[in-house]
């Protein structure tokens, strides 16, 4: 999936943001990954005869609205909200077949001190500061969890966290949000997950 340092901002590519992306899934041989096919479901059958489920997992690009003016802000959008329905459906996938995962790049739940939109002693005198977030977060951890999923993982932020979201008023089961740490940075803590997926 692509994250905001897969675009390329350079003018002679404003038409095709994501062409280095592309051209880096054409040359591993990789089908099904371009952005233009995104989302896609990634399905595995059960690992062994002790377990009753396979593992789907479901690729977003939380790159949609992500420029120069608009850098650190994730969006998924609703096109691709609504098309993980009909792609459960199309390789029949349930819950009760399937241990259901999301991916995407940028973070849903806060996983390092926000920065305040507006700082100084007087906040009305000041400009605000970007700050990173995922403009439909909420749309999305909503969707993917009335669809079942039990899990989903992102990374940008570069700070490893196992947080979960529940929306208490809908009714809707808990859905765990693990943020991935950084094995490359060197000023920063290196971490990272390994998961073991079983059916329940």
């Amino acid at each position: 999936i692509p994250g905001n340092h897969d675009l390329s901002w350079a003018p002679g590519f404003l038409s095709q943001p994501f062409r280095f992306y592309d051209e880096m899934i054409r040359d591993t041989g990789t089908r099904g990954y371009f952005v233009h096919e995104l989302p896609c479901l990634f399905v595995l059958p059960p690992a062994g005869s002790d377990s009753k489920k396979g593992l789907a997992l479901l690729l977003l690009n939380s790159c949609v609205m992500e420029g120069q003016k608009t850098a650190g802000f994730g969006r998924v959008g609703d096109t691709q909200l609504d098309a993980i329905g009909e792609l459960l459906a199309q390789q029949h996938v349930t819950p009760d077949t399937h241990v259901l995962v999301a991916a995407l790049h940028h973070h849903l739940l806060p996983v390092v001190p926000l920065v305040r939109n507006w700082a100084g002693p007087n906040p009305m005198n000041t400009e605000p500061d970007l700050t990173s977030l995922t403009v439909d977060a909420v749309a999305v951890l909503q969707r993917i969890t009335e669809l079942g999923f039990s899990l989903v993982i992102h990374g940008h932020q570069h700070t490893p966290a196992v947080l979960r979201f529940e929306d208490v008023l809908r009714d809707q089961p808990t859905i765990g949000v693990c943020s991935a740490g950084s094995c490359g940075l060197t000023d920063a803590f290196r971490h990272f997950f390994l998961y073991e997926v079983d059916d329940s």
